[in-house]
């Protein structure tokens, strides 16, 4: 009881899971370069509660007509391999997709301005990840219901606090090397 009394009053100090609120901003603005409201380090900064896409349709490599030198995103989790096309990622609303490969949680991110791409994973058999888009400050944020964290560290924005989920290796390859490579792999290509 102790221990968990000093862990909270810690968190509070550090500013864990005190982040700024988002800015109300429509989907069609989403794509907007980021406007210049400062930062508390005086960056410029914008904020947005992204739509959280979660467990995204997938398709059997027969069912996507991907031209061969598309650009995907590829993960494979447990012997069981999953491609995300960055042409669908590239849309504001799929900069973020949340899945879940040989029942472990995973999160694919991909911010088209800066080239970005990074993989996070959550424990085998855990609910699915709540990351969504969450604004930008020369570079992609990310947010969940703690906080604001960098795409490119998973540092947190507004606290010490970074992302609580380990990066998971992937691929950047094109559709024609991943599908030779893993023939049976489902693919994300859009909703």
């Amino acid at each position: 009881m102790q221990v968990a009394f000093i862990v909270a009053w810690a968190l509070a100090l550090s500013g864990c899971g005190r982040q700024p609120p988002p800015v109300a901003v429509a989907p069609s603005d989403w794509a907007q370069p980021p406007g210049d409201a400062p930062f508390t380090d005086g960056a410029p900064f914008r904020a947005v509660n992204g739509p959280l896409v979660q467990n995204p349709p997938t398709h059997e490599p027969q069912e996507v007509s991907l031209a061969d030198a598309e650009e995907i995103v590829g993960v494979v989790v447990e012997g069981e391999a999953r491609a995300y096309s960055l042409t669908a990622m590239a849309q504001l609303r799929h900069h973020v997709v949340n899945d879940v490969i040989a029942e472990t949680p995973v999160t694919v991110t991909y911010c088209n301005q800066k080239q970005c791409v990074r993989v996070y994973r959550g424990g085998r058999k855990a609910k699915s990840l709540r990351l969504r888009v969450g604004g930008y400050r020369d570079g992609l944020l990310l947010r969940d219901e703690n906080g604001l964290y960098e795409q490119a560290d998973g540092s947190g924005v507004a606290s010490e606090c970074g992302l609580p989920h380990e990066q998971l290796p992937y691929k950047r390859t094109t559709w024609r090397v991943w599908r030779e490579a893993h023939p049976r792999s489902k693919v994300f290509a859009g909703e």
